[in-house]
């Protein structure tokens, strides 16, 4: 059993966005959430699918979504924790006053979340505008008294301070708005720049007048999210320029080469954490204290406000595209960010401060009915990526799964010294006893696999903490067979760039590249649809994918939730049968007979019937030594850690 937790949230979605993300974290650990809020911003709570309840405070101020006073929402606080008991509650900075009123000495655990930089009352008068001056005063204060502060940033961005005993970085809680992407974002085409203003209503809207007419005659496409503001506002619009009120801008920051913005605290940590340089015009409240800090990190130029014009932004823009130190000093900072994980370090260091009772419970406490997904990842001349792969699955915010990392016959460097310090009963190790293609170890896994969904996993690839979750969520919203993500692609080159999911309604005449095949399928429909074919060693994921279109129902999360890495030497870089060789255009052509073949039958009969028996007999039989080794280690038939020795 979890605990109850309350969440109150107030401000706009830079403020809002972390404590969503923390609520949807715990709440998928097991525990009870109620989240608090006001009228003026409850409809983004609403939007997130999380049940909410209006605070009964006097006059809530509608064009600063804030309550008016302290002791107001001190008294609200106090009757949420009250009516329905409450082990702890945890607040925004902008609840930060009010909680301490409301819980300072009462024994209950509180929490103040910070979306961004770590104020410093030394710098504050320099860092914010004269109304937030009071402000950061008053979370100085408070936080003093709060059981635990955490901070939405790291300590490098902070200039590594000393925090006090209660304090801790977990790095950007960045939280993403469900909402759809404009199919002109996949276009072929210049890359994009983005320019955003605060959701907040602020006078920023010369901000993008201005990045319009700078970027106007650039090599660039330029997209102006508004926020509040009407995009007829800044009608005429040049022509490689689109303007919009809201588009998830985790459909076009990865990738991007340039950020144009107001300085807030998420917009810069998004930024940052995707190696995207950027331009800040810093407008009020905190954001000259994040545009400083971003700054001096070597990764923006900052205009100020009483100095926006045109010409100097363009200034400023031509020294971020022209000098390679800014893209270099994002990128560089985007590894370390890359590498954490902000949610579960947050969730962690709630789960530390709650009742010592509220830890009678599993380890990992998922909802019952929370389906275990089986996450197959093929091995083989990986060993710099493996252990980032395989934590980056095992830290899915849904943590119900178990990950097979198969060791596709590599003796010379295998992946077990990499994973030693794992020790995680979801993981099971598993050795094939010679190399065979990594469809034949994926036909393995799928063949011994008990659950009802199936995932793909590369070793030399890496997820976001959200990637089965929301594969999973809409493959239960639309009774899907499949789902895909966009992608991440990382080049030999070091740039990015996004990759689209492709049609999905119905089966194409030809074979045709759709999407990658990491993605989640409902086992017995990958099933029918072929599985995979053990006989093939390049190139048959395309095959499984536009068969799953074929044979099932196919559906498609626009968020990129994926990383794919090209690492040299790997089977689409290496010479022998990367992309253009020989191997690989005798295996799309065999590949394209069989579809044709499918779509001729309406089935995947004839690709099972190509497999050869001696082969399925082989996947059969390590199939079998996989499934009877993980029921002995486990007697309940969850597979747990395991090294099944070379047969």
């Amino acid at each position: 059993m979890g605990a109850s937790v309350v969440v109150a949230g107030f401000g706009d979605l830079g403020d809002l966005g972390p404590m969503l993300a923390i609520a949807e974290g715990l709440r998928r650990r097991g525990h009870a959430v109620r989240f608090v809020t006001l009228p003026p911003v409850s409809r983004h709570v609403a939007d997130a699918g999380l049940p909410f309840e209006l605070l009964d405070v006097p006059r809530p101020n509608r064009v600063t979504p804030t309550p008016v006073r302290d002791d107001d929402v001190a008294a609200a606080l106090r009757l949420a924790v009250t009516a329905a008991p409450a082990d702890a509650c945890i607040v925004g900075v902008l609840g930060a006053g009010a909680a301490r009123l409301a819980f300072a000495g009462t024994g209950l655990p509180w929490v103040v979340v910070n979306p961004g930089y770590r104020p410093d009352p030394r710098t504050a008068e320099d860092d914010h505008d004269d109304a937030w001056v009071a402000q950061v005063l008053a979370l100085s204060r408070a936080s003093r008294d709060a059981t635990l502060v955490l901070h939405g940033s790291d300590a490098v961005f902070n200039g590594e301070p000393e925090l006090d005993a209660n304090e801790r970085f977990v790095g950007p809680l960045l939280w993403s708005a469900a909402a759809p992407v404009p199919p002109w974002l996949a276009d072929p085409g210049d890359p994009w720049a983005l320019v955003t203003l605060s959701t907040l209503r602020q006078d920023d809207l010369a901000i993008a007048r201005c990045a319009l007419d700078a970027l106007a005659d650039r090599r660039l496409r330029v997209l102006a999210t508004l926020g509040p503001h009407q995009p007829v506002a800044l009608r005429p619009v040049p022509a490689n320029a689109r303007v919009a009120q809201f588009v998830p801008h985790d459909a076009v920051v990865p990738g991007a080469a340039l950020f144009v913005g107001h300085g807030g605290s998420t917009s810069i940590m998004r930024a940052l954490r995707w190696g995207v340089p950027m331009v800040l015009v810093p407008c009020g409240r905190d954001q000259a204290g994040g545009a400083s800090r971003a700054a001096r990190l070597g990764v923006a130029e900052v205009v100020q406000r009483s100095d926006l014009d045109a010409p100097r932004l363009t200034t400023a823009i031509d020294r971020v595209l022209g000098d390679a130190t800014y893209r270099d000093a994002a990128r560089h900072h985007a590894a370390r960010l890359q590498a954490a994980d902000p949610l579960t370090a947050a969730c962690d260091h709630i789960d530390a401060v709650l009742p010592d009772v509220r830890h009678r419970q599993p380890r990992r406490p998922s909802p019952v009915s929370s389906p275990t997904i089986t996450v197959t990842m093929p091995y083989h001349g990986s060993p710099t990526t493996i252990e980032r792969a395989v934590s980056a699955v095992l830290t899915q915010t849904h943590d119900d799964l178990r990950l097979v990392v198969v060791n596709d016959g590599d003796t010379a460097t295998p992946p077990w010294p990499h994973l030693a310090d794992i020790d995680d009963d979801r993981l099971v190790r598993f050795d094939l006893p010679c190399n065979r293609g990594r469809y034949f170890a994926d036909a393995v896994t799928l063949a011994a696999c008990d659950t009802e969904w199936f995932a793909v996993h590369d070793a030399d690839d890496w997820c976001e903490p959200d990637w089965l979750a929301r594969l999973l969520a809409a493959a239960e919203a639309g009774s899907l067979d499949a789902v895909f993500s966009a992608q991440v692609c990382h080049g030999l080159d070091g740039r990015t760039r996004i990759e689209r999911v492709g049609r999905l309604d119905c089966a194409g005449p030809r074979l045709r590249f759709v999407a990658s095949h990491h993605g989640l399928y409902r086992t017995q429909a990958l099933r029918r649809a072929g599985g995979y074919h053990p006989g093939f060693r390049v190139s048959y994921d395309t095959l499984v994918v536009n068969l799953m279109v074929l044979t099932g129902r196919a559906g498609a999360v626009d968020k990129p939730l994926y990383h794919r890495v090209a690492r040299p030497g790997s089977l689409t870089t290496a010479e022998t049968s990367g992309l253009g060789s020989p191997h690989r255009a005798d295996s799309h052509a065999r590949l394209a007979a069989l579809y044709d073949a499918a779509r001729a039958a309406g089935s995947a009969a004839p690709v099972v019937a190509d497999a050869p028996g001696a082969l399925r007999r082989a996947v059969e039989r390590e199939a079998a030594r996989l499934a009877l080794a993980a029921a002995a280690l486990v007697p309940t038939g969850c597979i747990g850690s395991a090294s099944v020795p070379i047969a």
